[in-house]
């Protein structure tokens, strides 16, 4: 809960065993005016950036919402800058969270623009920053230790869409806006390419003038790969039945992700916090500001998950989907 009460106070939440490096925290009882903000410690804690629109990234230097990542958590504050509220009084929230490499960045110019980012353990999850060229063609250096599955684009300066790829069957020769219901578009790449011809084990290329390398633009993109036991991206059916459709992950889910590709519809987002027990996983959005819903739509499994509704996400048609598990023992971290 926030603990804010119109003065600046800062909430310390504990208890995460890990130092994140990614922070995306939405309000669950009311809706949130600016949709949840998203720091990273690439960018820098004072730095946040919403996909619940397309705004240009807000610096919070004067007055951080997001005081501190620290070792077993972070640190909140109230009031924030332009009602990106984080703290509340008595508001419910949750922060999904992720590490990377603590903060610690390096610099790669193996593309042909340099990069600035970190990795987390699994060499799966990485967080970078480039400027654009504006030239078809560029590459980048994405810091993954493998080719990315996924990744996630966002122009900080400008108020462009967020750009999202994935090597899926049907997203590899499209693209789709984390920010919007709308549907997959295709017509994205250039000289016959596809996300995965594109998705080099250290680079990826860029297209002309997109929203994704305009000139000058300053960016921050966030990859990853799939990861036995860790990170499962793809694709799914739907069956549009409430005996609906299983996905296989190979692990117990902690955090999923899903969005229709052929029709408008909301980034369903489902985690095992809220409130964690089958069929009562209630779900938030990456695109919108609504409050938590509690509709049953999914059981999380020891080994996926499966629809228990005939709507979205499970509409008879193709869905994107991400899923984490919780922290998993291989890439665990040392107490």
């Amino acid at each position: 809960s926030g603990s804010g009460d119109g003065v600046p106070k800062t909430n310390t939440i504990t208890g995460l065993g890990f130092k994140p490096d990614f922070v995306n925290i939405k309000e669950r009882t009311q809706a949130d005016p600016k949709g949840g903000p998203l720091y990273d410690s690439t960018r820098g804690n004072t730095k946040l950036i919403t996909t619940v629109t397309a705004d240009a990234e807000v610096d919070q230097a004067a007055l951080p919402g997001l005081v501190s990542f620290d070792t077993d958590g972070f640190k909140a504050q109230y009031p924030n800058t332009s009602d990106y509220y984080i703290n509340r009084s008595n508001n419910t929230y949750v922060a999904w969270c992720q590490r990377a490499n603590g903060g610690t960045t390096s610099s790669d110019a193996s593309g042909d623009i340099t990069s600035v980012g970190q990795v987390d353990p699994s060499g799966c999850f990485s967080i970078f920053t480039y400027t654009g060229s504006g030239t078809a063609g560029n590459t980048v250096a994405h810091h993954l230790d493998q080719a990315p599955d996924l990744m996630i684009f966002k122009e900080r300066g400008n108020g462009n869409n967020w750009i999202t790829l994935a090597g899926t069957p049907y997203m590899d020769t499209r693209y789709i806006y984390l920010d919007t219901t709308a549907v997959a578009n295709t017509g994205f790449y250039g000289g016959g390419r596809t996300f995965s011809s594109s998705a080099g084990a250290s680079t990826f290329t860029l297209e002309g003038a997109t929203e994704m390398n305009r000139s000058s633009g300053t960016y921050v993109g966030y990859g990853f790969s799939n990861c036995e036991g860790y990170i499962k991206i793809g694709e799914y059916e739907g069956n549009g039945n409430a005996d609906g459709s299983f996905v296989c992950t190979g692990f117990r889910p902690a955090w999923i992700m899903t969005k229709a590709l052929d029709s408008t519809s909301n980034w369903q987002i489902f985690d095992n916090k809220r409130i964690g027990y089958n069929v009562d996983n209630n779900e938030l959005y990456a695109n919108i500001s609504d409050a938590e819903a509690t509709t049953d739509m999914i059981d999380i499994l020891s080994n996926g998950f499966k629809m228990r509704i005939a709507t979205d996400p499970n509409v008879a048609e193709t869905y994107l989907y991400i899923a984490f598990a919780e922290n998993p023992f291989k890439y665990a971290t040392a107490r």
